[in-house]
């Protein structure tokens, strides 16, 4: 099986620099051309929308040239090494490479505790939980994109996940959400995180009925989405 490398020039860590550079917060990598050219339009509300899992192969297997999502494919672009959800939304979050954030897999071997650590539940190896905030975050810590943005200029940031500070539980409230967001008398930017189709492909693998069914959803719903007045440009 050959090994496909990350290209640190075309990847989602060159995505979120340009993000950065948008802002005219300071970044660290070479920002993507084509990314560029969007934000350079300087829209009100800028949306990225990260569903965990969803690559052009599985874009391909599922959904048919006229779909949606297909149709409005503009480039494809690498992930980072290793990639993992932990070491890729970490740097979509922070806006550096793995290397640097230090976040690399699921579980990590901490020695201050002697221990893995389940990095996002704050659980241990041996089944204990860990108090208070994340182990890795004291260990790691990283300033989020979103507080970079705020920092270097007036606009307001925001994460849309079960995780974030606009917490969402279902597709149809992180749907709401955005709506609700892009709406306010304000420039914002929006990071918007849901973990399918990756959490049902854990548990039935790659070609799963339900990762087609999730695929069909999402593809019907941000066509729905794209039609809202407020979103004005909409990219893969």
């Amino acid at each position: 099986m050959q090994v496909q490398k990350p290209d640190y020039q075309n990847s989602i860590l060159n995505l979120v620099n340009s993000i950065l550079h948008n802002y005219g917060a300071p970044h660290r990598y070479t920002t993507l051309l084509e990314a560029d050219e969007i934000l350079k339009k300087d829209y009100r509300h800028v949306v990225l929308l990260v569903l965990d899992g969803m690559g052009v192969s599985v874009l391909e297997r599922f959904l048919p040239e006229e779909s949606f999502l297909r149709s409005h494919f503009q480039k494809e672009i690498s992930s980072v090494f290793p990639p993992t959800t932990v070491a890729a939304t970490t740097t979509l979050e922070s806006g550096l490479a793995p290397a640097e954030h230090g976040w690399l897999g699921w579980s990590m071997y901490f020695p201050e505790i002697q221990d893995k650590v389940n990095v996002f539940l704050n659980t241990t190896g041996s089944g204990g939980v860990i108090e208070g905030e994340l182990l890795a975050d004291r260990m790691m810590p990283y300033e989020k994109l979103g507080s970079q943005i705020m920092h270097a200029c007036e606009a307001k940031a925001y994460e849309v996940s079960p995780f974030g500070d606009y917490h969402i539980d279902t597709f149809e409230e992180l749907l709401s959400g955005v709506k609700t967001l892009c709406r306010r008398d304000e420039k914002n930017y929006l990071y918007v995180y849901w973990p399918e189709p990756d959490h049902v492909m854990h548990e039935g693998g790659c070609t799963c009925r339900e990762a087609r069914e999730w695929l069909k959803k999402i593809d019907r719903e941000l066509e729905k989405l794209s039609e809202e007045s407020f979103l004005i440009h909409f990219c893969l």
